[in-house]
């Protein structure tokens, strides 16, 4: 039995061994695609290694693999290798990258960003008419994490079935359709948008409110937090 025990841990322990090996033989050839540019532009993220699930590898926009029986020798190799830690048919969402151009190469800036970020919840805001994405009513929300900064900050539009005041505990969902728009932007035109979550309004009326946040972002972080509003009037002519 102790014999036993040992010839499985040195099995696995080898094969562990030779998963590794195969998928350093595939990235050290996929290092080997152009990573050279000149403005961020010529940056993207190509999803090439053995578990589809993984992150991408960020390279010029142009990189073409020239040898790919050699590729897709090495993919089969590695795929083979760690048969035991890819599930047979994965389920999953593309790991999110932000391909940018530093000192002439392409890297991936998105772990950087996210450490940069303030921690801690957005909990101060305004509320307004607005304008949804199809030029009808909708309600506007600006959260940032204290009364004076700027930046970032999370928006919120609330753009279907708009409720009539007050409101007390009415919960909107987060989703594929557009009736509720949520992220956190760092700068103007430098967002990242909520692909699911939700948002509660507590208590609304003509002078603010309250309610809670959470969602998942595509970037894949996620936010939550409890707001208290300002009502800010603004006459908007949509449509």
């Amino acid at each position: 039995m102790r014999l036993l025990i040992v010839l499985l841990l040195a099995t696995t322990a080898f094969a562990g061994d030779t998963c590794s090996s195969a998928k350093k033989d595939l990235d050290t050839f996929l290092s080997t695609l152009p990573t050279s540019c000149t403005t961020d532009a010529d940056c993207t993220g190509r999803y090439m290694r053995a578990d589809s699930c993984d992150s991408p590898f960020v390279v010029n926009r142009s990189a073409k693999v020239t040898d790919m029986q050699t590729f897709l020798k090495l993919r089969k190799a590695a795929r083979a290798a760690c048969a035991t830690e890819f599930p047979p048919d994965p389920v999953c969402s593309p790991i999110p990258f932000r391909a940018e151009c530093r000192q002439n190469k392409c890297v991936d800036t998105l772990n950087e960003r996210i450490a940069a970020l303030p921690k801690g919840p957005y909990s101060l805001g305004t509320i307004n008419h607005s304008c949804g994405p199809a030029d009808g009513p909708a309600l506007a929300m600006t959260l940032t994490q204290t009364k004076d900064s700027k930046t970032p900050w999370i928006y919120i539009s609330l753009n279907a079935e708009l409720p009539e005041l007050p409101v007390s505990n009415r919960t909107y969902s987060i989703g594929s359709r557009y009736d509720v728009l949520a992220g956190r932007c760092v700068a103007t035109g430098d967002c990242s948008p909520a692909d699911e979550g939700s948002v509660t309004l507590q208590h609304l009326d003509g002078n603010g409110g309250s309610g809670h946040y959470k969602f998942h972002l595509r970037d894949g972080t996620t936010e939550e937090g409890d707001f208290k509003l300002e009502w800010i009037e603004v006459h908007m002519m949509c449509g």
